[in-house]
Formats: structure tokens, sequence, C-alpha cells
């Protein structure tokens, strides 16, 4: 019970102290079921009464993976109906190719935005974390931005928040571990033929093991 206190009173501590969430503000979250998401989502539906806002999350099921795909589905809207959390999903044939990780962004934040004017909606928060902050930080690098370019993910962008950049990936599945919650695995996450699984799953442990092994603390401290 401890862990998962410290969980919601961190969680907490950065919505406040970053502004995220005022009184009677309509929230959204986006939901796809993998364990960010679910902590996030998890989280603000234990703290929805205390900071005093309404709750609506969204799922996109590209129809990527078959059968896996729905399966995540199906987990979003149990976990939803089992805890009373509105939820919206949208359904679209997502065809695999070229830019696959842009398009599907782009259709993501597309309805994100849809449903804020729909809905009224304060803010959208999402659920990365300090890997995909290292990880957005080291991909603006190798791109070659500027100066003023190279940056990880912000706190709050507009409406756009991010509540979850200050937690390992470690703290989210332990939260969710001793809350006996579940999540859906992503495989394709570990697909490095993607250029941010390649600089999270094989340049980032090579930094750590050649370079810095807090190479992660350092990047977002």
């Amino acid at each position: 019970m401890a862990n998962t206190q410290k969980f919601l009173d961190k969680l907490e501590d950065f919505i406040i102290r970053n502004r995220i969430i005022r009184r009677d503000d309509k929230i959204l979250v986006g939901f796809s079921g993998g364990a960010d998401s679910t902590a996030l989502t998890l989280g603000l539906w234990y703290l929805r009464s205390k900071l005093n806002f309404t709750l609506l999350a969204a799922h996109v099921n590209y129809q990527l993976r078959g059968n896996d795909s729905e399966a995540d589905r199906e987990f979003v809207k149990q976990f939803c109906f089992d805890r009373n959390i509105s939820l919206v999903i949208k359904d679209i044939k997502l065809e695999p190719g070229a830019n696959l990780e842009n398009r599907a962004r782009e259709i993501r934040f597309t309805y994100f935005n849809e449903l804020s004017r729909q809905y009224l909606v304060d803010k959208i928060l999402l659920g990365h974390n300090r890997m995909d902050q290292t990880e957005t930080f080291l991909f603006h690098l190798i791109r070659g931005a500027g100066y003023t370019g190279l940056k990880g993910i912000a706190p709050v962008t507009g409406n756009i928040a991010h509540p979850l950049i200050e937690f390992s990936r470690a703290e989210i599945e332990n939260f969710l571990k001793k809350k006996n919650i579940s999540w859906r695995e992503d495989l394709s996450n570990r697909e490095t033929k993607f250029s941010r699984n390649k600089i999270r799953h094989e340049l980032i442990p090579w930094i750590e093991s050649n370079l810095n092994n807090r190479v992660v603390d350092k990047i977002t401290e």
C-alpha cells in the first residue's frame, strides 16, 4: 500500500506543481492499454475526486496487429467499465508501410483534438515516462536539432500534458503490480526497424554499458 500511495502522491505533486489540472476541469486521457497509459488512467481515477475533475478516456484501434489489436480494445473497454470511466474508441484501418509511426501519431492527435472540441476538454494527458523523455532527446540530437530544438518532452505544451515523465518504467509497473492490474504489451514496440525503438533498445543500453550508466538520470534531471 505504501508503494502505491507513493506513486499517487508523486503523480498528484507533479500535476499540481505543473498546474496541469484545475478544479472542475474536463480531462481526456489517451489509453492504449500499455503499462504507461494504464497506470496514468488508474492514477487519475484515484485522484479524480480529490482534485475534482471529470475523466474521459480515448482509445485508437489501428487494427494493425489482428487479434492483439482487438484484445487491446477489449482490455481498455473492460478496464473502464469496471471503474465507470467514460470511454470513446476510434476504429481505423491503418495500412502498414512508410512513416507508420508518424501516420499513427497524426491520426491519434487529430482524433484527440476533435474530442477536445466536442467534449470541451481542458487538457489532454498522455502516458510518456522518463525513458520516452531520454529517447526523444537523443532522437532530436541524432537528427541534428539545433540548440533551441535539442529538448525532450515538456510537462505541458498547450493543452497537452505528460504527467509520467518523471516516472521510471519500474515505478509504473510496480504500481500496477501492487494494485493487481495487468496491462497489454505491444510487441511492435520492440521492433528495431523503427528509429525510436532502435534508440531505446540498442543505443541507450550501449551508452549505459560503455559510456554512462546513468544516462537516463542525467538527461532527465
